[in-house]
């Protein structure tokens, strides 16, 4: 009983919510959705998920903030941030969003699983008033998290469930490491930042 609870239950879980996310999708092709919102597990809703008082909850947030300067704000910020929520070490749910100072935003909620070192999840993407979904992967390390990307020029491909999927194998994509990453913040100063 014990290993149906450590392992089948989160897995039938885990489906169930990817399949409420796909039938949701087919009702958001006819509408435009106005906003995403992230699942999120509070401790009484990890219990009653995993079915067990020891599940354990860890947020972590994860900040790039670079200065642009221009000529009519001085202190404007391009700015990429990834909240994350990690259940029992495996489950993932969580934001990225992407605000330049002077271009549009991207902003995606996700859901998905972690080995703790790669996440790997399906997220639900806005902007310029659309909306689709797509794999994304990252790689965390040394207090950073890295955005996967495909090595090759190939688009990712659109699956029966109208989901944009990389080409590669998780472990085959690119992370960088010394150009592009973002740095772990406390969440409290994230949305201080964030607030601005």
């Amino acid at each position: 009983m014990k290993i149906i609870q450590k392992y089948l239950l989160p897995i039938i879980v885990i489906a169930l919510i990817i399949i409420a996310i796909f039938l949701d999708n087919k009702k958001s092709k006819d509408m435009l959705v106005e906003e995403t919102q992230p699942l999120i597990f509070s401790e009484n809703t990890a219990i009653d998920v995993f079915a067990n008082k020891d599940s354990y909850i860890k947020n972590l947030c994860y900040l790039y903030e670079k200065a642009v300067v221009t000529n009519t704000k001085p202190s404007v910020y391009d700015r990429e941030y990834i909240k994350l929520t990690i259940v029992d070490g495996k489950m993932v749910s969580g934001v990225h969003d992407v605000l330049p100072a002077e271009k549009d935003s991207n902003k995606a909620t996700f859901l998905g699983a972690t080995n703790g070192e790669y996440v790997n999840v399906i997220a639900m993407v806005k902007t310029k008033g659309q909306v689709w979904q797509e794999q994304r992967v990252y790689k965390r390390a040394d207090e950073k998290i890295y955005v996967g990307y495909q090595k090759t020029p190939e688009p990712r491909v659109k699956n029966e469930n109208g989901i944009f999927m990389y080409n590669q194998e998780v472990k085959d994509l690119q992370f960088e490491t010394e150009k592009f990453y973002l740095g772990i913040i406390d969440c409290n100063e994230l949305e201080k930042k964030i607030s601005i």
